[in-house]
């Protein structure tokens, strides 16, 4: 096979399946701001679980550290930012002006990430690499307003050719999700997972099981086969994606295992966006067979097809174009690729991030202290990697190309347990704040059906699940706080006197059953509130 052929049937992508990324990825976006805007006080102001003061004083190891959110601490400045992010995510997802949305969407993204990194997961980095390789391909080139104006004006193109789009970018926005399954079947590589333990223990963890995966405890030889065949999905499925022999039947294949692959985990796990996310990512690979076949059987339907019946035939034959022309495309072609490579770098470097930093964290707290700082740094992963790449390592703090994939990579029974707050009110009452407002019932309080009804969502889950690390104890005293003022807005005539924060998780008791052991972080009077939203 002619190596160009091989090139366009591994990595040039279909305009239809481009644009329907764009769609996918732009809604996402939006939806996700819509649900951060629910804790935009608590999660993004200097009101909330982390002011600016306190992520410099605990966060900002690097001096590469960016985020335009940084500029103010008022509520009424990060809902503008909101704002302008949603709007630039809205005018995404419809195609206008799509390679400055594009841009927008993504500086506000990487921006807001930044501000508090207690609440990111795996869904944040997913989107926010997509969306990096995603800016310098033609996003609007095809279901976009972009394209409709520039016919109205009597083009042809709009942001590029609507058939095929073969480039760098291409093979780094196909490649990204691919780094993501290897790295994470990569870590996965422990004595859980080769145990057949792991996934039994993932859905005992209360915050995250769903209803239907509890159900699939009384299954313990499923969930072991299961626990041994992840880690393998993980790492063969990338791979078929990309074998030159047969790739059309191998590649859908592949995609169907993994489509289904999502499924599964959010049919038995709470992962927030994740899961959607993932099959975002995974449309750029949908053929051009299968358009074609959509679109006849639109067609057939009484629907208007795409284009006419030899229209279509003749752009299925014509060759992708890739991007060339001016000697600054091509310069731009070969940025991509080293930057890509420069990606998979930062991966490999992740692999051996815990040995590094055990050697090297008492010199990262010298060089705090003898910067005039105190206390003791929260320190990241992406730091040490960040060190570990030496000169070249600020570039994936400022490209926001940092990255590890260590979903559920190490799960025992250390991840069991829910967060509790105890508070007591001014007659005595005690009440667990989280569930609402309902009784405590001390020792015997029951395990909660819902453990955040006061702090609903998946940031606020990700947020109690971070503070259980070990290190986080100055970033508990920050909430303490913040949970008596939101009690205190909402149920201004049940003023709380004080509060215990805790972590819970159930072991035998003397009476042969169990009862929840505690973790204590916070217990006291009730601390001088925080100020309100400016």
């Amino acid at each position: 096979m002619p190596g160009g052929a091989l090139r366009d049937r591994l990595f040039a992508i279909d305009g239809r399946s481009l644009a329907a990324f764009r769609i996918s990825i732009g809604t996402l976006v939006v939806a996700d701001l819509l649900a951060r805007a629910g804790a935009l006080v608590q999660h993004y102001t200097d009101a909330g679980v982390l002011p600016r003061a306190a992520l410099d004083r605990l966060f900002l190891l690097s001096d590469w550290h960016w985020s335009v959110h940084l500029w103010t601490g008022s509520t009424a400045g990060q809902a503008v930012l909101f704002a302008v992010a949603a709007a630039a995510a809205g005018a995404l997802t419809v195609g206008y002006r799509t390679r400055l949305a594009t841009v927008v969407t993504w500086v506000l993204l990487v921006s807001l990430q930044a501000r508090n990194p207690m609440v990111s997961y795996g869904a944040d980095q997913l989107v926010r690499l997509e969306l990096f390789w995603a800016m310098f391909l033609p996003l609007g080139a095809t279901w976009s307003l972009d394209r409709r104006r520039a016919r109205r004006a009597g083009g042809t193109r709009a942001d590029g050719d609507p058939g095929r789009q073969l480039s760098m970018a291409s093979a780094a926005l196909l490649l990204q999700p691919c780094v993501m399954y290897v790295f994470s079947g990569l870590l996965k590589q422990n004595p859980a997972w080769w145990s057949g333990d792991a996934i039994a223990y993932a859905l005992s963890a209360e915050t995250y099981a769903t209803r239907f995966g509890r159900e699939l405890l009384g299954h313990p030889a499923l969930l072991e086969s299961l626990s041994h065949a992840v880690p393998w999905i993980e790492l063969l499925a990338p791979a078929a994606l990309f074998v030159p022999w047969a790739t059309p039947w191998l590649r859908t294949g592949a995609l169907l295992l993994l489509v289904a692959f999502h499924l599964g985990i959010a049919a038995v796990l709470t992962t927030g966006l994740f899961q959607p996310v993932a099959l975002a990512a995974l449309l750029p690979f949908v053929p051009r067979a299968a358009w074609d076949r959509l679109s006849t059987t639109v067609g057939r339907g009484g629907a208007p097809a795409a284009a006419p019946r030899g229209a279509r035939s003749r752009r299925a034959e014509a060759p992708p174009r890739p991007l060339r022309g001016r000697w600054y495309a091509t310069a731009l072609q070969g940025l991509v690729a080293a930057l890509f490579v420069y990606a998979l770098a930062w991966n490999v470097a992740g692999l051996r991030i815990e040995e590094y930093t055990v050697r090297q964290s008492l010199a990262w707290y010298r060089e705090w202290w003898a910067a005039g700082r105190a206390g003791v740094p929260l320190t990241f992963r992406d730091y040490g990697v960040e060190r570990m790449l030496g000169p070249v390592g600020w570039i994936g703090r400022v490209a926001g190309l940092h990255q590890r994939w260590d979903m559920f990579h190490r799960v025992g029974a250390e991840i069991r347990g829910w967060p509790l707050i105890v508070g007591t009110l001014g007659d005595g009452r005690r009440i667990s704040v989280l569930e609402g407002g309902r009784p405590f019932a001390g020792a015997a309080h029951p395990r909660p059906d819902d453990a955040l009804a006061f702090y609903p969502g998946t940031r606020w889950l990700v947020y109690f699940t971070y503070l259980r690390t070990p290190g986080t104890r100055p970033a508990r005293e920050l909430l303490p706080p913040v949970v008596a003022r939101d009690w205190t807005w909402r149920h201004p005539e049940r003023r709380l006197e004080a509060l215990a924060i805790l972590f819970a998780r159930e072991s035998p008791s003397a009476a042969g059953g169990t009862a929840p052991e505690p973790d204590v972080w916070y217990e006291g009077p009730v601390p001088g509130a925080v100020a309100g939203p400016r």
